[in-house]
């Protein structure tokens, strides 16, 4: 066998045994326990805000449990589902095994293309696996991911507003806040910058940021509530995004009676969208929730695992394999493979017999004396030696006479 076929046939060996490890689909299941571990951690950060006052809750709370509703319908298919490809990925594994240690031949009598084709169709069903599960669990996280989002937005907004300068109307409670800048002249060093709230009655710009001092040192915190604008007396919101990349989210707000300024030019950082704050305050204006109760995505059905699948699947479960012993030899390389198998062609070279191995010339041992070799008998089997004796009879360690 070349040095290339060794080399593959290492190279095949290898691949298998570390197929072996993902037939598990432990990235799935562990998408899976996360998934989980998110619901519970995101009914405590609800409890949280609720013990905290914020009273804007019930929209966000409405789509958690759509989630959880729609996972615990599909819950016990998805488990179903890994059951099955984990004894159908398996049993590939040991079919892919038993060709390599009992060196199957295809049509073309090629072992080595053989198992490798059949490697490789493992490692796609494997993949195929792994992405139809995150299909399905995809919608589920994503929901999640998106309400993660706003109950830590809010979260902060709630605790910046516990130390707001306003002072909150009868009635008047948070929805939202961001972290934003004033735009009055254009130059970023002189607009100040701080916290924007938006209540379900104003929209509220307190400044909020250390001022003075020298990279960094001597700073002081200045904290000045700038203005208090009624939602009703906001006419028209606009939204942009500017400079480079559209990095900047601008809000523009046209304003009317009741408002201390006419136009207002905001810049809302934290990494929210300009447009999603359009749309807060417009619903905020309407009386409607800044929230939805629905989700934006159909949680998927999770199909039950089909008869005919499960039937297959028995079928070749029930043909008789020693799983252990193939794969066992395959990780130790203590059992005869087809990789020994196609070895010793080059391993049966021709062996001088013993009679040429007796009959070759000795050669002479160190210190120039000759090598004692046994007698030979005429049919050319060794006479017996006794070690014990020398050629007279005696004791080679006798001590010679003087």
């Amino acid at each position: 066998m070349t040095d290339d076929s060794q080399a593959k046939l290492a190279e095949l060996k290898t691949a298998l045994v570390e197929l072996q490890g993902s037939v598990g689909l432990s990235e799935s299941t562990d998408k899976r326990d996360d998934l989980v571990a998110r619901l519970a951690r995101l009914d405590e950060k609800i409890s949280k805000l609720a013990e905290s006052g914020y009273a804007h809750l019930e929209p966000i709370k409405s789509r958690l449990q759509a989630v959880r509703d729609g996972w615990n319908t599909a819950q016990a298919q998805f488990e179903a589902q890994v059951a099955y490809y984990r004894k159908k990925l398996d049993g590939d594994i040991q079919r892919a095994s038993r060709m390599l240690v009992g060196g199957k031949a295809g049509e073309g009598n090629d072992p080595v293309a053989t198992v490798e084709e059949k490697i490789s169709a493992v490692g796609d069903a494997i993949e195929t696996a792994k992405e139809q599960f995150s299909d399905w669990l995809e919608p589920f996280s994503g929901a999640l991911y998106a309400i993660d989002g706003e109950l830590n937005r809010i979260a902060w907004g709630v605790e910046e507003w516990s130390e707001t300068a306003a002072q909150p109307a009868a009635g008047e409670s948070l929805l939202m806040a961001a972290k934003a800048e004033w735009v009055v002249s254009g130059r970023d060093k002189d607009d100040p910058d701080g916290v924007l709230y938006l209540t379900n009655q104003n929209l509220i710009f307190e400044q909020k940021e250390k001022k003075g001092g020298f990279l960094g040192m001597g700073s002081k915190e200045v904290q000045e509530l700038e203005w208090v604008v009624p939602l009703s007396s906001i006419n028209q919101i606009r939204s942009e995004n500017k400079g480079m990349l559209g990095g900047k989210d601008m809000v523009y707000l046209n304003c009317g009676a009741g408002s201390p300024q006419a136009e207002i030019t905001l810049e809302v950082k934290g990494g929210v969208d300009c447009k999603v704050w359009q749309d807060y305050i417009t619903q905020a204006k309407a009386g409607q929730p800044l929230f939805s109760d629905e989700l934006e995505k159909v949680l998927p059905e999770i199909p039950a695992v089909s008869a005919e699948a499960l039937a297959e699947l028995e079928k070749a479960e029930a043909q008789p394999v020693d799983h252990a012993a193939a794969l066992g030899g395959l990780r130790s390389n203590k059992s005869k493979s087809m990789m020994d198998a196609l070895g010793e062609s080059s391993k049966d070279k021709a062996q001088p017999s013993k009679k040429a191995m007796k009959e070759a010339p000795k050669k002479p041992a160190a210190g120039g004396k000759a090598a004692m070799s046994s007698k030979v008998a005429d049919d050319d089997e060794p006479v017996e030696h006794n070690p014990f004796k020398n050629d007279k009879g005696g004791s080679p360690f006798q001590n010679k006479k003087d």
